[in-house]
């Protein structure tokens, strides 16, 4: 498995000038958006992990910039699951991370809701051999397919991950892991905090067999009969498990995303921040986490 790593090594601000807002002021940013909700009925694939984008950027000094977390996608009763909401930084950086895509519903006979949603990493396709949702360029993969309505055991896909492709390993019946599950796809490792942790991990899918898992990075667990899915992890953009089975019936609820998150390092204190943020310090840098809405930062 290939996962892209990003240093922990200090930031450092361009060169000054004469004039005072010439200065360059370089940002490590990390933006997760929020992942994708597990499907339910029958057996619902798990949601996508949200979008991730991390890298460095300048500013000057009076910038003000906005700050946007996308929340968890919500669980539809007997549906497919909601994408997760989107994250972003403007102007600081042009490309929005994309919330996770919902999981597919689980119903060999609807069309309409059985594929995955596409998204930052696309969500596992519903049982009845739906397909996954794509997942978008740098910032997550593609869903797992689901198995087919007459094939094995009854398994939702899993969701994208940031990192890696749900798991989705073929045997008979084309789509589905060897031991009847479909596990979600790994999130992305960063080190912007200082230390080294995971974000956008997928969802795993809904079963009947053995228990699907979520990915590293905040996914959920997928549903079996009367075990509900695990919602994805708060501020990891982690997307919720697959549920199974319809209401009323040994039922197994999906797991809502998780939220995303915002964080900015800088190696300068910011002159006015605003929004549900923590400040702390990690060597001699700051760091400014934003964890959910809508929140401005300026240096």
């Amino acid at each position: 498995m290939s996962v892209r790593r990003f240093s922990n090594s200090s930031i450092n601000t361009g060169s000054k000038s004469g004039d005072f807002f010439d200065k360059k002021i370089t940002l490590h940013y990390l933006i997760v958006a929020g992942g994708g909700a597990g499907g339910w009925s029958d057996a619902g694939g798990g949601g996508g992990g949200g979008g991730v984008i991390e890298g460095y950027a300048d500013t000057s000094p009076g910038i003000t910039h906005t700050i946007t977390v996308g929340a968890g996608g919500t669980a539809v009763t007997e549906g497919a699951g909601n994408n997760g909401g989107n994250s972003s930084v403007s102007p600081l950086v042009s490309t929005i991370a994309l919330g996770g895509g919902g999981g597919g519903k689980g119903n060999g006979n609807n069309t309409s809701n059985g594929p995955g949603k596409s998204g930052g990493s696309g969500g596992g396709g519903g049982w009845g051999a739906r397909e996954g949702g794509i997942g978008t360029q740098n910032q997550g993969n593609d869903g797992a397919n689901a198995n087919g309505s007459q094939s094995g055991s009854t398994t939702g896909g899993g969701g994208g991950g940031a990192g890696q492709r749900a798991k989705s390993y073929l045997n008979l019946s084309g789509f589905q892991q060897s031991d009847g599950t479909s596990d979600g796809g790994n999130g992305i490792i960063s080190y912007i905090t200082g230390i080294q942790s995971s974000y956008g991990g997928g969802g795993g899918g809904g079963t009947d067999s053995s228990l699907s898992l979520g990915g590293d990075g905040g996914g959920g667990n997928g549903g079996r009969p009367a075990s509900n899915a695990v919602n994805g992890t708060a501020n990891t953009g982690g997307g919720g498990g697959g549920g199974r089975g319809r209401p009323g019936g040994g039922v197994a609820e999906a797991g809502i995303g998780g939220s995303g998150v915002v964080i900015i390092r800088s190696e300068i204190a910011a002159v006015s921040v605003t929004g549900t943020v923590s400040i702390t310090q990690t060597g001699n840098d700051q760091l400014y986490t934003f964890t959910s809405g809508t929140g401005t930062i300026t240096f």
